[in-house]
């Protein structure tokens, strides 16, 4: 698939900070198909196709379809006009029954729907290997279905922006800034018998 000059964006999920299953949930109305052939969104290069290159032409291509490639990709597609190609090496999640059965991620670890990663030897406990389950289907890890959400504590973001040494826009990763963002994602619902302090969460976001 080629286009004179495609965007070519990669991200994981760790790449966006507000990046989570909050705008998965993709309007009925969009365009969204899902394939599994590379000539179902493309031709090869060598091809003899007069209409060849008009048919692999994509506004933005983004390289990986986890958690914050897809939110990423739904933003995008709230303009009508872009056209978006996905490449992700999961298939969908839809007909894998494990992904779809809330806190049935232990059944997908080391599977053929997990990256099937190891930690390095972990000097704090005496050495040992650890499994750090990614769950290698469409959606990423969201589709693990752990039903966890974490956003991580604020010194977390404030030392992306001081590892960042004073460059350029460092300073728009610290936590003070990514709050607001952190926060359009969720409808925070308090409970009774958890007290949480509600002016750190959201209260208007598609996530409840």
């Amino acid at each position: 698939m080629r286009r004179p000059s495609p965007f070519v964006v990669a991200a994981g999920a760790a790449a966006l900070a507000a990046g989570t299953a909050a705008y998965l949930a993709i309007p009925k109305q969009s365009r969204e198909e899902v394939f599994s052939s590379p000539e179902q969104v493309g031709v090869s290069v060598d091809s003899d196709d007069s209409d060849a290159e008009k048919k692999s032409q994509f506004d933005f291509i983004i390289i990986g379809g986890g958690t914050a490639g897809l939110v990423l990709a739904n933003r995008l597609s709230e303009n009508p006009n872009f056209k978006i190609l996905v490449l992700e090496a999961g298939q969908s999640g839809m007909d894998v029954r494990a992904s779809r059965v809330p806190a049935g991620f232990n059944l997908l670890q080391r599977t053929g729907y997990d990256w099937n990663n190891w930690t390095v030897p972990q000097s704090s406990a005496k050495d040992r290997v650890m499994p750090w389950t990614r769950t290698k289907l469409l959606g990423g890890c969201s589709s693990g279905n752990a039903m966890m959400f974490h956003l991580g504590a604020p010194e977390d973001y404030d030392r992306w922006a001081e590892l960042q040494n004073g460059a350029d826009g460092a300073e728009e990763w610290s936590y003070k800034h990514l709050k607001p963002y952190l926060q359009k994602l969720e409808r925070f619902v308090p409970h009774p018998e958890v007290p949480v302090d509600a002016a750190e969460r959201g209260d208007d976001g598609p996530m409840e």
